[in-house]
């Protein structure tokens, strides 16, 4: 058997153990928590690089200004990840937006509620654990000595999580791996810890109902096909004048 194989295989019986190990640790610990992540928007090679000076300005300076707070908690198996808008009752969650994550742990279910263009769609399937790659790259995040994982899918999304909050969890339903995710980056928003509290009673939580129902797959089928409709690509921007 090829060492290198060998060697591979051996990493992920290790992350594998330790993302156990960290799970139990969460459960019987019974922490219930709220964090609170700051999300910017990602100005990506494709913006950067578009011929018209003046669009490409705009959309910059558009994309400089588009400033979001996204709220998640979790506590008893049950995992939430909404924006905050407005104000909010501290006893009770609506969740509403295309980012509107809800994953029951005790279940292995999820419910996600998406948007293309302008029409809702709630995702509901059973929860798929990610596979995780970690890196040797760190970084100090908000005094959190962090590490850097990846992992892909549509896309490559990169997480920078710290041991020193040894809760596995993160934004947008980026959750398992061996602590706290300080700061996710996907391609088109950066979401950034700001604050974590312990909750000494948990807000009651409503789950996304809106739009029409489907599961990962349909959505993902639906998305390629829509934005191919439109001639936008993967990794490219199109301005679409209304």
């Amino acid at each position: 058997m090829n060492f290198l194989y060998m060697l591979k295989v051996m990493k992920r019986l290790v992350f594998l153990f330790i993302s156990i190990v960290c799970w139990c640790g969460v459960y019987a610990q019974s922490r219930n928590v709220k964090c609170t992540y700051a999300a910017s928007h990602v100005i990506s090679d494709a913006v950067k690089n578009m011929e018209d000076v003046h669009i490409r300005e705009l959309v910059i300076e558009k994309f400089k200004n588009d400033k979001k707070t996204f709220s998640m908690i979790f506590a008893n198996g049950i995992y939430s990840f909404c924006e905050v808008k407005g104000n909010e009752d501290p006893n009770f969650m609506v969740m509403g937006g295309s980012n509107s994550v809800y994953i029951d742990t005790n279940k292995d279910s999820i419910i996600a509620q998406k948007c293309i263009i302008d029409k809702d769609f709630l995702v509901k399937d059973k929860y798929q654990p990610r596979d995780w790659e970690l890196t040797k790259e760190r970084k100090t995040i908000n005094g959190k000595e962090c590490v850097k994982a990846i992992t892909k899918g549509k896309s490559t999304i990169t997480a920078w999580f710290t041991t020193e909050i040894p809760l596995s969890v993160g934004p947008l339903g980026y959750i398992g791996l061996p602590g706290i995710i300080m700061q996710l980056d996907t391609p088109t928003y950066s979401y950034v810890l700001q604050e974590i509290v312990e909750l000494a009673e948990v807000p009651k939580i409503e789950k996304p109902t809106e739009g029409k129902v489907v599961t990962l797959a349909e959505f993902d089928k639906l998305e390629a096909e829509k934005m191919k409709s439109r001639g936008v690509e993967p990794g490219q921007v199109k301005i679409i004048h209304l």
